[in-house]
């Protein structure tokens, strides 16, 4: 997994580094340009299930032609049992992601914009819980309070439509999948993107 998440951050770094030049061309096009509340859902691959996700993204503007650049913050949390060698516990994994990186529109005519992104970003990922175990010396069962909080860095990818619904708005779904060292997931999420200055 970790050799994935190498291989797939040298070929976004190589798509933006090769992209600073015309960048410098269309500074200009850079700037917020809208703002978009989302909602969906994560499917975690670790056997945790699924929940509901929160988030906000930004349309940073147009690096070169067809090809944005955007942030996003997304929030997430999910209850889960665990049980091995006869120690029962309960745990709740929180993750908070915040992200950076490109979005390409697929060059097609109409009110519909299909493009695929990808993003790099780090995540805060905290694990809290209870444990309970039998212990035979005592003949009680035990109880104990864990956490733990990580920052992790990440990658995500995926393809999505954006549609036009009047002059300052504009839907938007999105699938992809998030590859990082705290819970990787797959998503679907959807919202509405308010476009600045039209």
């Amino acid at each position: 997994m970790k050799n994935r998440v190498r291989v797939l951050t040298l070929v976004v770094a190589f798509v933006l580094a090769s992209s600073v030049p015309a960048v410098r061309l269309h500074a200009q096009g850079l700037g917020l340009k809208g703002i978009e509340p989302r909602a969906g859902f994560v499917n975690v691959t670790d056997d945790i299930g699924s929940t509901f996700l929160l988030g906000i993204a930004t349309d940073l503007g147009e690096i070169v032609p067809s090809l944005d650049l955007q942030g996003s913050v997304d929030f997430w949390t999910k209850s889960y049992d665990f049980g091995a060698f006869g120690a029962q516990s309960e745990w709740r994994l929180t993750d908070i992601a915040v992200q950076g990186g490109v979005r390409y529109d697929f060059p097609v005519e109409g009110t519909v914009a299909p493009f695929a992104f990808s993003d790099l970003g780090l995540h805060i990922a905290r694990a809290s819980g209870e444990v309970s175990y039998f212990n035979p010396w005592t003949s009680q069962t035990v109880t104990e309070d864990e956490s733990n909080t990580e920052l992790e860095f990440g990658i995500q990818f995926g393809a999505g439509t954006e549609v036009e619904v009047n002059s300052g708005m504009s839907f938007v779904a999105r699938a992809g999948y998030s590859v990082n060292g705290a819970a990787d997931y797959l998503f679907i999420t959807g919202g509405l993107k308010f476009l600045r200055g039209r």
